[in-house]
């Protein structure tokens, strides 16, 4: 297992909640973890925790996430407590959910 970061939002921001954070493949290596905790706004939601993932990490990650427009790319898969998610469910999120991205696998 690869090393745990945790990511804390500013204090101004108001309630928050933790989210726990597993990636996969190349995203793990973008990210440089396998997994991280990530405290975020209680109102954020799914869509807007990407965002945040985005903006936390480098551009390679951040580009596996979105394309040149910004909009979600649809080869990650997204799993939030073990069940797969799409991203135009807009999904609400609760405290301590379990969060993995699943990179794309490509072979023959």
């Amino acid at each position: 297992m690869g090393k745990t970061s945790t990511f804390e939002i500013p204090e101004e921001i108001g309630a928050t909640m933790t989210i726990n954070i597993k990636y996969t493949a190349q995203l793990k290596k973008a990210a440089g973890t396998s997994e991280e905790k990530i405290d975020i706004a209680a109102a954020d939601n799914l869509e807007q925790l990407l965002h945040i993932l985005a903006r936390r990490h480098d551009q390679d990650f951040s580009r596996m996430l979105f394309d040149e427009q910004g909009q979600f790319s649809n080869t990650t898969v997204l799993v939030l407590n073990d069940r797969q998610v799409r991203l135009e469910d807009n999904i609400a999120l609760k405290e301590n959910d379990q969060f993995l991205l699943l990179s794309p696998i490509a072979g023959g």
